[in-house]
């Protein structure tokens, strides 16, 4: 591997402030080292004495080794994406993880001799979220791997000086992408923490050795040797919390009517954390949880559809990109979204001559996890909208901002054409009422149909609500950015379908998964299905992820008819009901029904908004507005004595470095 040394005035890429701040009674000293955060992606890592640091920049493909003190860089190229280098302690070996065509690996490079070692294949799975112990010694990952129980997260510990790679034994609760893994400061323990719940793994025998129930959502956590630290909502605001690995007692360590967030105990016990003022900053607030999001803000534009990340992750992004820059105007995350965009666009399946069970190679992202075999590679008119969706929006935006750079209007010509293509692909899954084989339709209506004989577990039938009212929702899209009726006639079609389904309860509704054939089921006899040549129905009732999907496509298509506005107050009524069958994602939901009750944004003001996936973070400052404090302010708590050593408009994100604290800032608009 090649090594380029670069000249110091082109190499220092951050500004470097050295502020020594002295503590009388707590008899220490803190450096200040501040970095730019729109130069790199991420969150950079430091050695243990802080005067060295990797990270990746806008440059992909390479890894950044940065000396402190002088700010000399050496770069290491890499023939695929990289992501989430961290240097060992000792500086001598930086880890990283690297795709492999539809999951990730972790590797080491030895800095001196280049040498590369790979620590996982594709048995361990996509190597997810990982981190190291500050002896060097242990390496820990969550990896989401496919099963017969479907995708999985699963921890992992690497002892590194024998490579042995060895699957953390005991009774483990299911794990999700938003899952942490962390070491305790003095190696001993491996903490994985979900929302509400801490793994101890005991590194040693790698085996969980206790689990301990917060009662309380964890916001931003981090260890010391005996506890973990966090932020949850207390009373309003956002406090800090300890809870004890070894009793597992809940103690509160910050008070007042402000908000506090990214918790750090120090060797000397010294606390620190972002105190955010009384009111949140959403614009702020989302420029923080990007930098801290999946594979170093790259999150999974490069991969493979293989295990449906794409879908399942990657639309979720492009989702929350679109949307905060339609909240806050910053250039930012339109300018990500482009990069997004245009790596999944050139990663599509006609592009890389990828072929279905078919033999073709269409326009979408193929997936093999869903399909009867789970080898046999399918496209899936979901897959379509989950990703098209966000891309449809990005188009509109350009359309009605004539003044955007010349790149995002070619980007937005492409990808229009990119959107028809991927509904003409789905026409033939397409079912009118007159051609109704199932007779499950009324006058008007429509739907989509699993192709039969194709290799899905469940073919020749309906299918289920979310994933044809999400093309719905891209068919409204498709309407609004070419003015061609025929799009807005399907989506019509699909809204009677659902508005005949919704099911007074109280003064709200409550609706199934399934409708039709999918709903009821069917038998031998009737000749419905090859794959499942009988089948009892799926009878229960949407899940709060798909729910607010079909409130997204009654939303989009409220202007245009079917649902009316009594329709809207119901749903309304069913969203502020906590008995109610059907559950939203809080966040969305709310966004998309508070033109419709002043008592959306009221509710929404007293619930624990980091309490869900921080890609609708967006949506909350939609219906609450912006009306936080930018001025962030970095504290520092010695047994009584609290010191304010950073206050900024700019300051993002801190972490340690050694002797010093980092600190990330940025320049939101």
């Amino acid at each position: 591997m090649r090594i380029r040394k670069m000249d110091i005035a082109t190499a220092i890429i951050f500004v470097l402030l050295l502020i020594i701040l002295p503590i009388s009674s707590c008899k220490s000293e803190q450096a200040v080292l501040s970095l730019d955060s729109t130069s790199i992606k991420g969150v950079p890592s430091f050695t243990s004495d802080g005067s060295k640091m990797v990270y990746i920049d806008q440059t992909e493909g390479y890894i950044n080794l940065q000396s402190i003190s002088d700010g000399r860089i050496i770069r290491f190229k890499f023939p695929a994406p990289v992501y989430k280098p961290r240097i060992s302690p000792d500086g001598n070996n930086i880890y990283y993880t690297q795709l492999r065509s539809y999951y990730c690996e972790i590797w080491k490079i030895n800095v001196s001799t280049m040498d590369k070692v790979n620590l996982t294949t594709v048995l361990h799975g996509d190597a997810n979220d990982y981190c190291l112990s500050s002896d060097g010694r242990w390496l820990a990952f969550l990896s989401l791997h496919d099963s017969k129980e479907g995708l999985q997260y699963t921890p992992f510990l690497i002892n590194l000086a024998s490579g042995e790679v060895s699957i953390v034994k005991g009774n483990l609760p299911s794990l999700t992408i938003d899952s942490k893994i962390l070491f305790t400061p003095d190696s001993k323990l491996a903490l994985v923490l979900t929302r509400d719940r801490v793994l101890v793994i005991d590194t040693a025998t790698s085996s969980l050795s206790k689990c301990i129930n917060t009662d309380t959502a964890m916001h931003f956590p981090s260890a010391d040797d005996n506890s973990v630290l966090f932020s949850s909502l207390k009373d309003n605001y956002y406090q800090i919390f300890s809870i004890s690995l070894e009793t597992g007692e809940l103690k509160q360590l910050t008070f007042g009517a402000t908000n506090k967030i990214l918790p750090i105990m120090n060797k000397d016990n010294h606390l620190y954390y972002l105190d955010v003022g009384e009111k949140l900053d959403f614009h702020k607030l989302t420029r923080l949880l990007w930098l801290m999001s999946p594979n170093s803000t790259l999150c999974y534009k490069y991969y493979r559809n293989d295990w449906g990340m794409l879908n399942a992750n990657e639309a979720p992004y492009l989702d929350f990109l679109i949307t905060a820059y339609k909240v806050f105007h910053d250039d930012f995350f339109l300018t990500e979204l482009a990069e997004h965009m245009e790596s999944l666009i050139n990663n599509m399946d006609c592009k890389s001559d990828i072929r279905d069970y078919r033999g073709e190679s269409n326009c979408g992202w193929s997936a093999t996890r869903y399909s009867l075999n789970k080898t046999a590679r399918m496209q899936y008119l979901l897959h379509d909208a989950m990703i098209g969706t966000p891309m449809a929006e990005f188009v509109k935006v350009c359309q009605n901002q004539p003044g955007l750079s010349a790149r995002m209007h070619e980007l937005a010509q492409k990808t229009t054409e990119v959107l028809k293509q991927l509904a003409y692909k789905n026409n033939s899954e397409w079912v009118e009422h007159d051609a109704d084989s199932l007779a499950i339709t009324e006058d008007g209506e429509g739907y989509y149909i699993t192709q039969k004989g194709s290799p899905e577990p469940v073919d020749g039938v309906n299918i289920p609500f979310n994933m044809q009212n999400k093309f719905g929702t891209l068919s409204v899209s498709l309407y609004e950015i070419t003015g061609d009726t025929i799009y807005l006639e399907k989506a019509l079609a699909l809204g009677k379908v659902f508005r005949r389904h919704l099911i007074p309860e109280g003064d709200g509704y409550k609706w199934y998964y399934a409708w039709g054939k999918l709903y009821s089921g069917w038998s031998k006899s009737e000749g419905v299905s090859l794959n499942a040549p009988s089948h009892s129905g799926m009878q229960n009732l949407d899940p709060k992820q798909y729910a607010t999907m079909e409130l997204e496509f009654v939303s989009r298509l409220r202007p245009y008819g079917v649902f009316s506005e009594s329709d809207m107050q119901k749903l309304v009524n069913t969203y502020l009901n906590p008995n109610a069958s059907i559950k939203f994602r809080q966040g969305k939901a709310g966004a998309m029904l508070y033109p419709y009750s002043d008592k959306i944004a009221r509710y929404m003001q007293q619930v624990d908004i980091l309490d869900e996936p921080w890609v609708y973070l967006p949506y909350v400052a939609v219906a609450l507005g912006n009306q936080g404090e930018d001025l962030w302010t970095l504290q520092e708590v010695c047994g009584t004595r609290q010191t304010k050593i950073l206050s900024s408009k700019t300051l993002l994100y801190f972490g340690q470095a050694g002797n010093q604290i980092f600190c990330l800032s940025t320049e939101p608009k």
